[in-house]
């Protein structure tokens, strides 16, 4: 059975994902609004939770409900328990990261980190930024004291364009 007033509250809307903001901002749940619109629960939840991403970024103010939700469980499973489990490497080389150990490192769900082997035994998670600043100083450690790679190229540059003039007039 349709309800009315979550009818009345899409009608007009330009998109589905309009509908999805218009109900969530009326208070429906996800799960309510993925049954009445006829799509997947995962679909309203990107779109919701990439415009409160959008909201917080645009109007400066934490994200709305949804999201706040998300973390918040997260973090409550992410206390570290007394004596952590060791990470056992399943058959197909998997292993499944606790929910501690993300949260430890400052990832939340939706952010994403890149593995470092720092040796063998030694593996360790960047979180996107943490991996930018390593990369950043691996390259001025690799190029300190050198000239710019810029005023290199363009000398090359400068170089090979005066061999080509000497050929084209010689």
């Amino acid at each position: 059975m349709i309800n009315p007033d979550m009818a009345r509250l899409a009608a007009g809307a330009a998109s589905k994902s309009e509908k999805m903001r218009r109900l969530a901002a009326a208070g429906y749940s996800r799960q309510e609004i993925a049954d009445f619109l006829g799509v997947r629960y995962q679909f309203v939840r990107n779109v919701l939770v990439e415009h409160e991403k959008r909201q917080g970024q645009t109007q400066g103010h934490a994200p709305h409900a949804g999201l706040a939700e998300e973390r918040r469980m997260f973090e409550t499973k992410a206390l570290a328990p007394e004596h952590p489990p060791a990470i056992t490497v399943g058959p197909d080389g998997s292993a499944v990261i606790p929910a501690f150990v993300l949260a430890g490192a400052g990832l939340l769900p939706g952010d994403s980190f890149v593995p470092d082997v720092a040796g063998e035994g030694d593996v360790r998670l960047l979180s996107g930024n943490a991996a930018l600043q390593r990369a950043q100083e691996l390259f001025r450690r690799a190029f300190d004291g050198s000239a710019g790679l810029v005023d290199e190229l363009l000398q090359e540059r400068r170089h090979d364009a005066a061999s080509f003039a000497r050929d084209a007039h010689g």
